[in-house]
């Protein structure tokens, strides 16, 4: 993806985030508050909007809240009459700034064409959006919602309470045509179309757009997506003729069958401290047997890319757990795992999780026994998403509900 993290998955959240940005910018060009109270009158009016959006009328509604536990026991502790502050008292996470919409949406949001240089800014087109689709609903409300943003306070979350039915309103139920439209175009297609873009970004954003459009035809809404599900995207990509697409999904679909089963050995790993690792090898050949599937196609065309994104060690690291993992060497395949996991640490500034002393595992970082995949599961192995189910959920967020 272009412009979507693992975590930004919330169209309601990128509303906010515009909504939150554009009121603070107003009030410090009107001078009622200095800039650099900009992120305190974020994150209060953030509270606000989770408290709104909590009370949705809805449980199939799209939609994703961060800090959703500490906003519900709020709501019952205070008796809907709940804490807006900059502090602890008020905050719906623990760090509210980190790990809330401010800390975790904002680079997604400018990379999507939103946001602008500076603390509060909103780019030409968002501002539009905002001044068309949220302000005039909000206007009624707009002097109580300055105050509850500019100054710690509390705010009555029941229906009577103008300011709360204003949001609650505002951001519940389906998405509007415009904000369809405008998340579209900025979120799920990445902007494909901008001119200022440089030939490369632009065919990346408009990969994006492709996959976007036959997302809906492939996955399905509430299911995460898996192999089976790229496979029929790499099939459809195909068959539109959206080559470029098709290449990647189907370099995915090679990669991943080398790193699900080497993340699920890793995992083995860091639960065997102090065992022989020949011992270690021997189980997981019992368990696996001697050849694991869908590691014929040699790796060899996507080398050059790989050493760009990792460096050489690491791509050469990969690339013989790969040889060793397809002809079932699991003693050589646990040592390169090994050796991947120390320069993958080296590159943190870290030590290793789990080294080998006199031939036995050291694990430094240890983890719970996990259930390890039977070998009638490593052909549908998967483990990593590749940002693709943020673009799923975004794109069945954005779509015209009536379709279908």
């Amino acid at each position: 993806m272009t412009n979507l993290t693992s975590v930004t998955r919330a169209v309601r959240g990128f509303a906010v985030l515009l909504l939150g940005r554009s009121l603070c910018e107003r009030l410090i060009e009107q001078k009622k508050a200095a800039e650099e109270l900009a992120v305190p009158m974020f994150l209060r009016l953030e509270q606000i909007a989770a408290y709104a959006r909590y009370s949705r009328e809805s449980d199939v509604e799209q939609d994703i809240l961060l800090g959703v536990t500490r906003v519900g026991r709020f709501l019952e502790e205070h008796s809907r009459k709940v804490p807006i502050r900059n502090d602890a008292r008020g905050f719906i996470l623990s760090d509210q700034k980190t790990y809330g919409l401010w800390g975790l949406y904002t680079v997604s949001a400018r990379a999507s064409g939103m946001l602008a240089d500076g603390p509060v800014g909103l780019t030409t087109e968002a501002r539009k959006f905002v001044e068309e689709a949220y302000v005039p609903k909000l206007r009624p409300v707009q002097a109580q919602l300055e105050r509850l943003i500019l100054k710690d306070g509390h705010l009555d979350a029941t229906k009577g309470n103008q300011p709360y039915s204003a949001m609650h309103k505002l951001l519940t139920g389906p998405l509007s045509i415009p904000e369809r439209r405008f998340f579209a175009r900025t979120l799920r297609n990445a902007q494909e179309h901008a001119a200022s873009l440089d030939p490369g970004d632009k065919a990346r954003r408009q990969r994006q757009s492709q996959l976007a459009e036959l997302i809906p035809k492939c996955c399905k809404a509430d299911k995460a997506i898996g192999r089976a599900d790229v496979a029929s995207l790499f099939e459809a990509a195909k068959n539109k003729g959206y080559d470029s697409l098709a290449e990647r999904l189907h370099r995915i679909l090679r990669l991943e069958s080398l790193l699900a089963p080497v993340e699920a050995i890793f995992e083995r790993l860091q639960a065997r401290n102090g065992q022989q690792i020949t011992v270690v090898a021997k189980q997981i050949q019992d368990d696996w047997g001697d050849t694991i599937p869908r590691l014929a196609e040699p790796l060899n065309s996507m080398l050059p890319d790989i050493r760009v994104a990792v460096g050489d060690e690491q791509a050469r690291c990969l690339i013989e757990c790969d040889e060793a993992l397809r002809n079932g060497r699991y003693v050589d395949v646990i040592a390169t795992i090994l050796r991947w996991n120390e320069r993958v640490m080296a590159g943190r500034g870290s030590a290793p999780w789990v080294k080998k002393v006199g031939g036995k595992l050291d694990v430094r970082f240890r983890g719970i026994e996990v259930k390890f995949p039977e070998r009638n599961e490593l052909p549908d192995l998967w483990r990593n998403g590749y940002f693709m189910d943020s673009l799923r959920e975004v794109t069945f967020q954005t779509e015209d509900p009536t379709n279908g």
